[in-house]
């Protein structure tokens, strides 16, 4: 099989590292010939990967995007080089995954729709479903034709409220797909999706995965050690790619400090600071990380943790979360989208989204009863291996594919 997968990066983001795993894992087979194309980022070493557009016309492409609010619209040539790479390459599958991010045309879903390959797209957001944004929180025009955008300021930002014309143009050009399939990596998504567009048929649902051989439960007292954080004292872990960002909820778990009864916590952070936990309440510290890239580094900082706190406002299936299972540490945060289904109550503790005060009587009961701490950092590790490994997500992949295109899943 040939299949040729597009999506906004190779190696940065949520997505990308989802998107380049899952190449990575096909290049290992013999049955399948894959080849990823990517609008934005550093070149990765990699023969089988390939870039279009430039630097020049992302930005262009955002300029436009900010002061009409007009999405997909802006990048003539790397849609046509685009183009050619599919007429060239020939795929079996053209697996989609975020088409948005300044690097693509609405038009290219045309082209596509003329195809006879079959067309696979891995819903990482909820972009697809809505005329503007990729998480629409508890707002639900989505349903209806959007307009009337409640905040412009969300990815992606613009000062004009064109999201009633762009949900027609997406609705129009999607629709018009043939021998698509909608893949989600949570059932909550894949609902959505089924809603937005009950003529494509059922969601496939595919968890997300990760190398459950590279996040590993690392000893807790050697990963303090080497991060200089004391062995004694509780630590609440919180991780996101700009803690500014109000999708993540920090001012939930800021307010749920102030509410708590364990004394002397550290508060860990991982991504970037901009000084949201300064000052903390009195007897709590922070330990800010910054943006962690090294495998071996995000290991160490999830080990040492006795908590992983998510108190995202929106999510679909959150890497971080599955990432903190496997090196055994249990979650504690906000019952919201797919989350649920990644952390059960062997795994951690989920409270009512925006809850600070039941957040607060979470954090304490997970970090006060150190033997149920315990049996949930085992179930969090057991969960992730048998659930998540990199190997279950890439044959879940190879099995859809094949299905697809009539062939028995070996």
């Amino acid at each position: 099989m040939r299949v040729l997968a597009i999506n906004t990066e190779f190696a940065r983001g949520g997505a990308a590292r989802i998107s380049s795993t899952l190449h990575r894992c096909l290049q290992a087979r013999e049955d399948v010939e894959p080849l990823f194309v990517y609008g934005r980022g550093a070149a990765p070493p990699d023969a089988t990967a390939a870039r279009t557009g430039t630097v020049a016309e992302v930005y262009a492409h955002a300029v436009i995007t900010r002061l009409t609010g007009l999405q997909c619209i802006g990048s003539p040539r790397s849609t046509r080089q685009l183009q050619r790479i599919v007429a060239r390459f020939s795929p079996d599958i053209v697996h989609l995954h975020n088409i948005h991010g300044y690097f693509l045309d609405l038009s290219f879903l045309e082209f596509l729709s003329d195809l006879e390959c079959h067309l696979v797209w891995t819903l990482h957001d909820a972009w697809a479903l809505t005329g503007r944004c990729a998480y629409f929180f508890e707002c639900t025009r989505w349903k209806t034709g959007c307009g009337h955008c409640p905040d412009l300021r969300r990815y992606p930002r613009t000062y004009v409220d064109s999201s009633s014309l762009m949900w027609k143009r997406k609705r129009a050009a999607i629709s018009q797909l043939r021998h698509v399939k909608f893949v989600a990596p949570s059932r909550w998504l894949g609902e959505k999706a089924e809603e937005a567009y009950p003529r494509m048929g059922s969601t496939a649902v595919i968890p997300n995965g990760i190398r459950v051989d590279t996040f590993v439960p690392f000893d807790r007292g050697q990963a303090r050690m080497k991060l200089g954080i004391p062995a004694d004292r509780p630590v609440i872990m919180t991780a996101a790619a700009d803690l500014n960002d109000p999708r993540k909820g920090v001012g939930y778990l800021l307010t749920a400090l102030n509410a708590m009864e364990t004394p002397s916590a550290i508060v860990l952070t991982m991504g970037l600071d901009r000084g949201e936990f300064s000052p903390l309440p009195h007897g709590f510290e922070h330990r800010s990380l910054g943006y962690v890239t090294d495998l071996a580094d995000l290991v160490l900082a999830y080990s040492a943790a006795d908590v992983f706190c998510i108190t995202s406002l929106d999510e679909n299936f959150p890497t971080t979360v599955l990432e903190a299972m496997a090196c055994g540490t249990p979650i504690v945060g906000f019952s919201v989208g797919g989350i649920p289904e990644q952390v059960t109550t062997d795994c951690g503790i989920l409270v009512p989204v925006k809850d600070s005060h039941e957040l607060a009587r979470a954090l304490d009961r997970a970090l006060q009863d150190r033997g149920r701490l315990r049996e949930m950092s085992v179930g969090c590790r057991a969960r992730a291996v048998s659930e998540y490994s990199i190997e279950t997500f890439c044959e879940r992949y190879v099995g859809l594919y094949k299905s697809l295109l009539g062939k028995e899943a070996e």
